[in-house]
């Protein structure tokens, strides 16, 4: 067990290397806020939509921001987000799953008639890029820990189906041996019982012609 748990912790590790090596913000323009806009995209990995979106919204309260769902898309109206600007921030958000379970993220900022881009607002570019990264790598490993819970559970699952097996193979080993012994007993028994039906036929052949004597005697006529 001791060996299995750090294969699991090395397992761990190797997980968290990876996906913070594979967290990135990506700015590229995208379907968001009614029309196509530059957002930040990010992947998070092992999540689920509802998870990233409960996350976002508490994070938009903080900011004091109303927050709502239009369709699949999460609209946070006048963020106070003061690191960004001083004035009322709309912030658009949307999160699609992929076939690997890993959430993409995507999010647009509309400064008030513009939306943020790295080029034209580099400031607060830089806050916005911070915010959605840090929760991108929260989740993520919050998600990868419950991953390996889930693949954890599993191989103990397997390890108690190879426990029962092999326990069930030492009591057929010592049923075997019990049968050999079995065997080696009955097959003495049957050889012993063959010599005494020899013995048998033999007196009950001469029992036989004692009776025929018998009856052979006793007709006086």
């Amino acid at each position: 067990m001791k060996h299995t748990s750090f294969l699991f912790i090395l397992f761990l590790t190797y997980l968290f290397a990876t996906a913070q090596s594979k967290i990135e913000i990506k700015e590229q323009t995208e379907d968001i806020g009614g029309g196509n806009h530059n957002a930040l995209v990010v992947k998070i990995f092992q999540s689920k939509e509802d998870d990233v979106f409960k996350e976002w919204k508490s994070i938009m309260k903080d900011f004091d921001a109303k927050v709502s769902m239009k369709k699949k898309e999460m609209f946070a109206d006048n963020a106070i987000i003061k690191d960004m600007s001083q004035n009322a921030i709309d912030v658009y958000a949307r999160a699609e799953s992929n076939a690997e379970g890993d959430i993409i993220f995507v999010v647009g900022f509309d400064l008030g008639g513009a939306y943020m881009t790295s080029g034209q607002h580099p400031r607060e570019y830089k806050e916005a890029k911070k915010m959605v990264l840090n929760l991108a790598k929260d989740l993520s490993e919050k998600g990868l820990k419950n991953r390996v819970k889930a693949e954890e559970k599993i191989m103990l699952g397997f390890t108690k189906q190879k426990d029962f097996i092999t326990k069930e193979n030492e009591t057929l080993t010592r049923d075997i041996e019990i049968y050999k012994e079995k065997i080696i007993k009955a097959e003495e028994k049957i050889k012993l019982n063959q010599d005494n039906l020899l013995l048998k036929d033999k007196e009950i052949l001469d029992q036989q012609k004692i009776l025929d004597q018998m009856i052979k005697n006793s007709d006086v006529r």
